[in-house]
């Protein structure tokens, strides 16, 4: 392998990606739930082997108990006929958990004791504090069964009854029948010539150590009310749980370590200049701490910065517009410097119609919050591999397709799809072209075949797929010469489809 090959295998890769994230089943979209005091969002079902795993992130920042009360939630899956109830959770006030805690000791001292048992279930406590965000990711798997195909995701609220308060049960549907896809089983496809199957060179992946790769995204903050007086806190809260899914997206893959969190906020003008940059730095400040606080990051790296008056954007979003006075607003941008006025200038341009257009229909664009999550990755197994495949290809390694792409009948459809997909993926990778050249030899996709092996044809590794490519078209010749060179190199299939080729009159 050439030097600038491994590098390519190595080089990082940037994911484009918005904060709603799609998984198997389907990311569905947030809701409340308990009389609208919880929100469930990021609602993910996925199907492993014989398994499936419900995950959901929790947020009771709006629950009103008081702090010697209690609720637990359980949620359940169930159709016409049948109810499966997973592990609940248990939200207790402050002054509720200490009492909790009081008896979670006593029974470790003496479990004899029926009466201080503690059930064992998660816990989690309602904290008002200023910085604190009460919300938690679930995350489970139970065996899975036929039924759930149509089950419907329900969550069960139940109060304790304390103070003596009457104890309430609620329920809310959270999902009605989600799409499980059921696993497929596929063979060789008709369309697949057998015997060309049996000939074509499939070339093993380059070791991969390890990947450098980032997920970026943009969050935008077109309600003008989160820049407006207190509500640095709101502001802080409407990235935190947009970033939250990325983040967690990302920490869902097995072998990935965060190592940077980058965010940059954007603003619009809106009067004096040094007062918008003092503004700008009390929010990277303040959005810095409150990500920390929240433990969005972990150990990783976290950047924040924010740009007072994002006037490149606003640049770029005049010049694609079909605005009034389109040319002379541009003009102004670029010869009026924002110290000497460039605002008022604008705002005074033909009796400031230009400017409520900028008001309107430009600033909200600008107003928002871009991030790149950069990570590094082990590779995973067949199993992480697939859903992956499904949900973030992007991530997956040269070695792990290919090891993916065996794990599938040779010529099936999953088989063909992986190595296509791969190429497409990797497009200067030699190994990921010839391979999916290979499969296309195989459906007799000619014209494809020709895009993937001809800027490899005069590579050794190619020589097989190219025989092979031109004994389909009829020019004996040219297969010759390439299956016996690809013969002298050692590849069995060759020496198959070169004695084929010499018993043809």
């Amino acid at each position: 392998m050439t030097k600038q090959t491994k590098l390519e295998t190595m080089k990082k890769r940037v994911l484009f990606l918005s904060w709603m994230l799609i998984a198997l089943g389907g990311g569905l979209l947030a809701q409340d739930a308990y009389k609208g005091q919880v929100r469930v969002f990021g609602l993910h079902f996925y199907q492993k082997s014989n398994m499936l795993q419900v995950e959901m992130d929790i947020n009771y920042d709006g629950l009103q108990i008081d702090s010697n009360e209690s609720l637990t939630m359980t949620p359940y899956l169930q159709n016409a006929n049948q109810r499966l109830d997973l592990p609940s959770v248990l939200v207790n006030g402050l002054q509720e958990q200490k009492a909790y805690h009081r008896a979670e000791v006593l029974g470790k001292g003496n479990p004899s004791t029926p009466e201080v048992k503690v059930a064992e279930r998660p816990v989690v406590v309602l904290d008002k504090g200023r910085m604190k965000v009460n919300e938690f990711n679930y995350k489970v798997e139970v065996p899975f069964q036929d039924w759930m195909y149509a089950c419907s995701l329900f969550m069960e609220f139940k109060e304790c009854g304390c103070n003596g308060k009457t104890a309430h049960t609620f329920e809310d549907c959270l999902a009605e029948q989600p799409n499980i896809e059921r696993p497929r089983t596929s063979t060789i496809t008709p369309d697949i010539d057998r015997k060309i199957l049996s000939w074509i060179h499939l070339l093993p992946a380059p070791l991969t150590v390890e990947q450098n790769l980032s997920i970026a995204g943009n969050i935008p903050l077109n309600n003008a009310n989160l820049f407006r007086g207190n509500s640095q806190r709101k502001l802080n809260h409407e990235v935190y749980y947009k970033l939250l899914e990325a983040v967690r997206e990302v920490r869902q893959m097995k072998g990935v370590e965060i190592t940077t969190i980058d965010v940059t906020g954007y603003s619009s003008p809106i009067g004096n200049l040094e007062k918008n940059e003092r503004k700008a730095l009390n929010r990277s400040l303040s959005l810095k701490e409150y990500l920390y606080d929240t433990g969005l990051a972990g150990k990783a790296n976290l950047n924040v910065r924010w740009v007072a008056e994002d006037w490149d954007s606003i640049t770029s979003l005049v010049k694609a517009s079909d605005m009034m006075l389109r040319e002379a607003v541009l003009d102004l941008i670029q010869q009026i410097d924002v110290s000497r006025g460039r605002e008022t200038m604008l705002s005074q341009l033909a009796d400031g119609g230009p400017y409520k257009y900028l008001t309107t229909k430009i600033f909200p664009q600008v107003r928002r919050v871009e991030y790149t999550i950069r990570f590094q990755r082990q590779a995973s197994g067949i199993e992480d591999s697939r859903f992956l495949l499904k949900n973030r290809p992007d991530v997956l390694s040269l070695e792990e397709f290919f090891a993916l792409a065996s794990s599938y009948p040779k010529g099936s459809t999953e088989f063909n799809d992986v190595y296509d997909l791969a190429a497409r993926l990797f497009p200067n990778s030699p190994e990921a072209c010839i391979n999916a050249g290979a499969v296309a030899l195989t459906r007799k996709d000619l014209q494809r075949a020709h895009k993937y092996l001809d800027p490899y044809a005069a590579l050794p590794q190619a020589s097989c797929n190219m025989g092979l490519l031109h004994l389909l078209e009829g020019n004996r010749e040219k297969a010759e010469v390439y299956l016996s060179l690809a013969k002298a190199n050692g590849v069995t299939p060759a020496a198959a489809a070169l004695e084929y080729l010499k018993s043809k009159p």
